[in-house]
């Protein structure tokens, strides 16, 4: 059976004919759907199958196109999107909602890299259109059960840079603003070392750009691993100026550590005094940095 799933948010719909039931994927649009199982049902004709128009009771055939309704009552076996309908694989549009029963992008395939959140599931291909005309589409990998992707560096890097094309000035309360969705409600998860799908050694963890709050597994000669709802945590993050602030703050802070240097600098040879006098610049020195520390956490907050 001919199996279509329809994104809720930009409409677009998909042949998920291959794909078992239950798997979940990305729409471009970044809604992440679940395939589910058509529904065993047996519908009176409420609008042509041939061209969307409602049906007149009574009438064997269309009084807009003329076509008889008889003729796709005999195989339905496509599922509808929208409705999960079974409908006649010759319909144009689904008799029940009229949504059109056409499949605007196919989902990828299995390969045999293995997700590393869940061993047991196959990462599938996915491919989506970008502006960037040195690379017209974005090939990655997707987890049908956690919806995690697997970005190569050279694919990650058109994705930032397209971002940033886009990023605007920091302001605080619009940065706060962008990724309220994202920190709403996120919890803490535990600290996990997860193999790359590619070279299956264990991935290193980072925050993205050091202070996107996104901490990502990365293997640093073939990808990144996202989990669902980081790329675009990350992405939103980019684009309201997070990385204009990054800068900022990196700055300040170098400017600050280099201030400590050198107020505390050790004393010339020769120049050492009392060892209570060595112990107050040391913990002087010390108490400054501490202090150091707490303001760039203020920071990121």
């Amino acid at each position: 059976m001919k199996v279509l799933v329809s994104c809720p948010d930009c409409r677009r719909q998909f042949d998920a004919s291959a794909r078992p039931i239950g798997d979940r994927f990305r729409c471009f649009c970044g809604c992440v759907l679940e395939i589910s199982r058509p529904r065993e049902e047996e519908l009176a004709v409420l609008r042509c199958p041939s061209c969307g128009a409602g049906a007149l009771e009574g009438k064997p055939s269309c009084g807009f196109c003329g076509t008889s309704y008889s003729i796709f009552d005999a195989d339905r076996t496509v599922a509808c999107g929208q409705c999960l309908t079974r409908c006649s694989q010759k319909a144009r549009f689904c008799h029940h909602c009229a949504t059109p029963l056409v499949a605007n992008a196919a989902l990828g395939t299995a390969t045999a890299l293995r997700c590393p959140c869940c061993p047991d599931r196959q990462l599938t291909t996915r491919s989506a259109e970008t502006h960037d005309a040195a690379a017209a589409h974005i090939a990655f990998l997707e987890c049908p059960g956690c919806a995690g992707i697997w970005l190569e560096h050279d694919a990650l890097r058109v994705v930032s840079e397209r971002a940033r094309a886009l990023a605007s000035p920091y302001e605080p309360v619009a940065h706060q603003h962008a990724l309220s969705s994202f920190t709403q409600g996120h919890k803490m998860q535990p600290v996990t070392y997860r193999p790359c799908p590619a070279c299956k050694q264990l991935m290193g963890r980072q925050n993205f750009g050091k202070a996107s709050g996104v901490i990502v597994d990365q293997c640093h000669t073939d990808g990144v691993w996202f989990d669902h709802g980081e790329l675009e945590h990350v992405l939103a993050w980019i684009k309201a100026g997070g990385e204009e602030r990054a800068r900022a703050l990196r700055k300040e802070a170098d400017k600050h550590v280099a201030a400590v240097r050198q107020r505390h600098a050790p004393p010339a040879w020769g120049q050492v005094g009392s060892g209570a006098a060595e112990l107050s610049v040391s913990a002087e020195a010390t108490v400054s940095l501490v202090d150091l520390g707490f303001a760039l956490l203020r920071g990121l907050d």
